[in-house]
């Protein structure tokens, strides 16, 4: 952690994580893959969480600020400047409305995968289908939605395992 405060002491959440990541020895690890990689990974959850809270804590010692607002200018950089736009949407209504609501003022995504724990039934964005994006112009029309109820620690390992091995082919 010093080393990435030492850097940088006011980062937004993407360049947090990315900098743990290329700080990483573990080669299998998704954040430092990313970041040797330059995939951006946004995370606006992160301080609603127990390491926020520990982040929090850090920085009533040290100099270090995270700007949770700060990633949206970039992911609107992103979504303004691509022509098809997929995204994987891991949890329920933050990180969902996050990913969408970038997409909104270009007519919404191309495409998205969520993964999710969060149920139709109890009326939430969160569990939500992705098909209901599209009547908020969040997703395309004709655009490939697919929601998958169950655990991402779980299903997102096994979907990176999947596409690994199919680009093997």
């Amino acid at each position: 952690m010093s080393d990435i405060v030492k850097k940088e002491n006011n980062l937004t959440i993407r360049e947090f994580l990315t900098e743990i990541g290329s700080t990483l020895s573990d080669e299998e690890s998704i954040l430092k893959t990313a970041a040797r990689k330059g995939v951006p990974i946004y995370a606006p959850g992160l301080i609603d969480s127990m390491l926020g809270l520990q982040l929090w804590m850090f920085t009533q010692d040290n100099e270090l600020h995270l700007d949770a607002s700060g990633d949206m200018s970039e992911l609107s950089d992103i979504v303004y400047g691509s022509k098809r736009v997929t995204t994987v949407i891991l949890g329920g209504g933050l990180p969902k409305h996050y990913a969408l609501a970038s997409n909104l003022l270009t007519g919404g995504v191309d495409a998205a995968i969520q993964v999710t724990m969060d149920r139709s039934e109890t009326g939430s964005l969160g569990g939500a289908p992705l098909e209901e994006a599209k009547s908020w112009a969040k997703a395309k029309a004709g655009s490939n939605l697919v929601t998958v109820i169950g655990d991402a620690t779980i299903i997102f390992p096994l979907m990176l395992a999947g596409a690994m091995e199919m680009n093997k082919g």
